[in-house]
């Protein structure tokens, strides 16, 4: 973000990860989790003078509609995409804006409603602000629907309904305080997203705020868990029952996360010692997890990315991965078919 004339602050200056290659059966490793170093942009708190929201588009413009563009992404199908530079002024000018004379702090980001989004490209932002220092009368908000585990976890975080702006209007405010976002995402080949990096802080800050203080001890039943995406609209697992009958053997609960609480999530999460999942919103309760944790992340070959990977290695689980096959090719949202085979020499090879 230009630094003209508004208040800058930079925290977590330039942190460096290091993430290990992730286990499988194959002797090639996917490119995306291949062994790497990353270094994460330096956080930072801004503050704009009259700078404005387009809530409708995640968007943060300056007082003279300039659009700030590392501060603006836009959601699109399975991408997320940084917005080319361009001149706003026309654009949103015209646009019906309230006015805050007040202090506003920015939480607005594409597909906010979606839990790996909210968790780690929203709250994660609220830890900047405290940073900050700077007292924050509203904070705004882009959520299209208003969702249990937004509403948990604010509470949680201790920001009361009555300080959320959940208007559609754009807003303009006479402080607008921005905090930069948490992952920076690139595209890769073969359309995959992956972000540069997700930092270790926000891993460490989930943990503190989310975790019980004294966390009970790992529960019998619930030692060893299958996420279903039954109820997902895309990228299931075909098989699942045949996939289920197998895991019983080695005492897996099938578990659907969508009905839960956030704090039952982070109970089952932390409680494990071996998951097995389809790549979804889910698995983003890996962050609460105990290290040593096996985890075993299915996939289709067509959309693979790291995010969980990356959590893994920050939160020290043993993370291993098994392709498996698309009913349609060339396609991110298709629901696919696990090699049963290869799954259970997946689950002997993690050393069960």
């Amino acid at each position: 973000m230009r630094r003209v004339r508004e208040k800058y602050k930079t925290f977590y200056h330039n942190e460096t990860n290091y993430y290990s290659e992730a286990q499988r059966l194959d002797d090639h490793v996917h490119e995306n989790f291949r062994f790497c170093k990353a270094k994460t942009p330096a956080s930072f708190v801004a503050v704009l003078t009259n700078g404005r929201v387009c809530r409708q588009n995640a968007f943060v413009l300056t007082a003279k509609y300039k659009l700030l563009q590392d501060v603006s992404f836009e959601f699109n199908g399975e991408h997320l995409k940084p917005i080319k530079r361009q001149d706003a002024y026309h654009k949103w000018k015209s646009r019906p804006t309230k006015y805050y004379p007040k202090t506003v702090a920015v939480l607005i980001f594409c597909s906010s409603d979606n839990y790996f989004h909210w968790m780690f490209d929203v709250l994660p932002r609220i830890h900047l602000l405290r940073l900050s220092g700077i007292r924050i009368d509203k904070y705004v908000l882009n959520r299209q629907e208003i969702l249990p585990f937004q509403e948990e976890t604010l509470a949680i975080l201790g920001i009361p309904n009555t300080k959320i702006i959940d208007s559609p209007i754009d807003l303009q405010a006479r402080k607008l305080v921005v905090p930069s976002l948490i992952t920076r995402y690139v595209l890769t080949p073969h359309t995959n997203v992956r972000p540069e990096a997700i930092p270790k802080w926000a891993c460490n800050f989930l943990r503190k705020e989310f975790l019980p203080p004294h966390n009970n001890d790992r529960l019998e039943n619930n030692e060893y868990i299958y996420i279903s995406r039954e109820n997902a609209k895309y990228r299931k697992v075909i098989n699942e029952e045949e996939v289920i009958s197998h895991l019983n053997g080695f005492g897996f609960k099938k578990v659907t996360l969508e009905s839960m609480k956030v704090s039952q999530q982070v109970q089952l999460f932390s409680c494990a010692k071996f998951i097995i999942a389809p790549h979804g919103a889910g698995l983003t309760n890996l962050v609460f997890s105990k290290p040593g944790t096996k985890v075993i992340e299915l996939f289709n070959p067509h959309y693979m990315p790291s995010y969980y990977w990356m959590i893994s290695n920050h939160v020290q689980l043993n993370y291993y991965y098994l392709v498996c096959k698309a009913e349609h090719l060339n396609s991110a949202a298709s629901d696919y078919k696990v090699n049963i085979d290869k799954l259970l020499e997946t689950i002997k090879y993690a050393g069960l």
